[in-house]
């Protein structure tokens, strides 16, 4: 009954969650879990003792409190990724209720909802309170102890020191990047131990050491983790470069429009603060001197967490990443709405307000097309195009096993094996293991890092055939089919002597026909029309006079074509490539043609095309 009172009261606040709920539900599982989150997931695993997660965790750079949540969760509703990232979207939501309460306590209602509703449709929030990582517990927490602090200093009895203390503990062990928000806290509580509010400073400090004192030995286990952190010598951050704090804050508000509006809002709010009577004696009371007191909590909130993470980047080791400081959007968001509404002008109110979210939303749905367009390392679909695919429990090798082993499993029979494609050519030469049909999945990152040598080309081309081919965002899935035991569609001599276009009614294109210097390569897509292209197969021809040489392409997946043609079929497989060694040719020009076979429609098709390739 309290819960239905409190929504009718607070109607506004109330739809405002409801929507920012929804829009962090939406398609909540539409991306692949990349790295990171793929070690939540294994390290939160059920079947993990905290014991087991504590230990896993040595080598990481975060406390384990989010990891104890995230198992915790999972264990009642399940391993999946939808339900780690579940515990994002309630923090995320959690975390503007929190701000609203922030904003009220520092300004009033009006800049509260104002703050929320600018925030309810940010994409780096919405972004991150869709991932299973601690970056929207870090936004929650971070918010609720600063609530809490301001009520501590207001009224700064034993019980609100406690709960400032409480929240301060769930700061601290949710990110190590929160002590430089808790540095902040603590720098505006050693003003008012020097300048107290209802209360002596004897007092002050001694409740504000006590919350210190209880914050910190609450951090004591997280230090094996911290100190093992802070005593790395390298990392993978790149040392900050100039400028790097303005593309920040456009990451950060999404836009160069919106980066402007915040700006003038600010700027606005702190042309009205400068009008402001001065403080006698440099003592602010934090309840009548309201906007000169939210100023000093906002301004080194934000000052002091940007400004030793940068001092730091270039005295011990590079560690300026945006999403460690999400921390600073409530800051950031409470000046805009508070700037906004001290604008007395409502039509001039209007204009920026509907500027900032137009082009928010803009910046969410067009340019990022965040709810349609993958920017997540495609793991789990890669994974997927080898189950479905995979045959004679045939092996398959990555680099990156660590991380495509939770999707492919020794229990379900598809275990996967350490190991480069140099690493398979070396086995191969040495005669420490016979040429046998494999799987290769990874990511391109591997390549750059180990990139296949000349020799390990030359193995694999003579050996094998990729016969199936799955590009995908930042990951990739090859079959690699032994040539000796690999026969190529093409029982297409029947259609002689050959038209442009013969048997079943096919759509293909040769999109791109290279000259790559010492071979050709060739790129396009076949399909058959009224049917899925999941059994299709593909074979490149080429036609020299009499000569015909039949060619086995590679299988690329192709979601464009579905999207493009519109098909109400699944189209996906209706792509090829082919390189074509000229060693392999006599001088001569041949036409490119295809034969395109189902054999479970039993339909078939042999098509020339009006591409040529000419060897000199």
């Amino acid at each position: 009954m309290k819960i239905i009172n409190w929504c009718k009261e607070n109607y506004l606040l109330t739809a405002l969650i409801v929507f920012s709920f929804a829009i962090r539900l939406l398609r909540l599982d539409f991306q692949s879990p990349w790295a990171d989150e793929l070690f939540t997931l294994t390290n939160s695993h059920s079947n993990k003792s905290l014991g087991d997660i504590f230990a896993a965790l040595k080598g990481d750079v975060h406390p384990p409190l989010y990891y104890y949540l995230v198992h915790f969760f999972m264990s009642v509703f399940g391993n999946t990724a939808y339900a780690a990232r579940f515990v994002s979207v309630l923090f995320g939501v959690g975390g503007l209720v929190a701000l609203y309460y922030l904003a009220k306590e520092l300004f009033n209602k009006n800049v509260a909802l104002l703050a929320v509703l600018l925030i309810s449709i940010n994409h780096f929030h919405i972004y991150y309170s869709q991932e299973a990582r601690m970056y929207s517990m870090m936004f929650f927490s971070t918010t609720l102890s600063f609530l809490y602090l301001i009520r501590f200093v207001r009224i700064p009895t034993l019980k609100n020191a406690l709960f400032f203390a409480l929240t301060g503990v769930l700061l601290i062990n949710t990110h190590f990047y929160s002590l430089f928000a808790l540095c902040a806290q603590y720098t505006i509580l050693l003003y008012f131990v020097i300048k107290p509010y209802n209360t002596t400073g004897k007092k002050m400090f001694l409740y504000s050491l006590m919350a210190g004192i209880i914050t910190l030995v609450s951090f004591i286990p997280s230090l094996v983790i911290f100190l093992g952190t802070s005593g790395r010598n390298s990392f993978w951050i790149t040392a900050p470069v100039w400028g790097v704090y303005t593309a920040m804050f456009e990451e950060l508000l999404g836009s160069e429009i919106a980066v402007a509006v915040a700006v003038i809002a600010t700027l606005y709010f702190l042309f009205r603060l400068f009008k402001e009577d001065d403080t006698p004696q440099y003592k602010i009371d934090p309840v009548t001197d309201r906007p000169v007191f939210a100023f000093h909590v906002l301004f080194i909130w934000i000052f002091v967490t940007i400004f030793f993470p940068y001092a730091l980047s270039y005295i011990h080791l590079p560690m300026i990443v945006s999403r460690y400081f999400i921390n600073i959007l409530p800051p950031i968001f409470i000046l805009i709405a508070a700037g906004m509404s001290l604008i007395k002008n409502n039509t001039v109110k209007a204009t920026l307000l509907s500027v900032f979210m137009l082009y928010t939303l803009n910046d969410l749905v067009f340019v990022k097309k965040y709810y349609h367009n993958v920017s997540k390392t495609q793991y789990r679909e890669a994974s997927n195009y080898v189950k479905e695919n995979r045959k004679n429990n045939e092996k398959i090798y990555s680099t990156f096993g660590i991380f495509f082993s939770y999707f492919l499993t020794p229990e379900d029979n598809n275990e996967v094996t350490g190991s480069s494609l140099n690493q398979i050519a070396d086995r191969i030469m040495s005669n420490a293991e016979k040429p046998q049909s494999f799987w290769y999945i990874d990511i391109p990152l591997s390549n750059t890092a180990n990139p296949t040598s000349e020799q390990t080309q030359k193995v694999l081309d003579s050996l094998f055939v990729v016969d199936k081919n799955a590009e995908l965002f930042d990951a990739f899935a090859k079959h690699y089919h032994t040539k000796a035991d690999y026969k190529p569609s093409g029982d297409f001599a029947r259609f002689k002597p050959y038209k442009d276009r013969n048997g079943s009614d096919v759509n293909f294109s040769y999109e791109f026909v290279n000259d790559l210097g010492d071979a050709f390569e060739v790129v396009g897509w076949a399909y058959f029309n009224e049917q899925s292209a999941e059994h299709t197969k593909i074979t490149v021809v080429l036609i020299n006079g009499e000569e015909e040489i039949v060619l086995a392409p590679e299988s690329v997946d192709r979601p464009d074509v579905t999207s493009y043609f519109k098909s109400q079929f699944d189209i996906n497989n209706s792509g090829f490539k082919k390189q074509i060694s000229k060693n392999s040719l006599k001088p001569g020009t041949y036409k490119l043609a295809l034969y395109v076979a189902d054999p479970v429609t039993k339909k078939d098709a042999f098509v020339i095309s009006d591409k040529v390739i000419t060897k000199q």
